[in-house]
């Protein structure tokens, strides 16, 4: 395909759909370059080079995807609020 020789030449994939494998380390760089849980907020196509709409369609959501690769839990609005 275009996408494998451009590739294989060295260069950056324009396309736009991305692969499993980015996503999961991206995710994973990303909670370890924060030092924290993910947010939403913290996923963006500027951010994370992938929005919410991706995790959505690979992983059921934020939450799913952060379970099935160990991730760091998100602290609920409530209990921030009583720390």
């Amino acid at each position: 395909s275009y996408d494998s020789f451009v590739k294989w030449c060295g260069l950056e994939s324009n396309k736009l759909e991305k692969d499993r494998d980015f996503v999961v380390n991206t995710l994973i760089n990303l909670e370890k370059e924060l030092g924290r849980p993910i947010l939403k907020e913290d996923i963006s196509l500027d951010k994370t080079g992938f929005s919410l709409i991706v995790l959505n369609r690979m992983f059921g959501g934020l939450n799913k995807a952060k379970e099935e690769l160990g991730l760091m839990k998100s602290i609920s609005a409530k209990s921030r609020n009583n720390l």
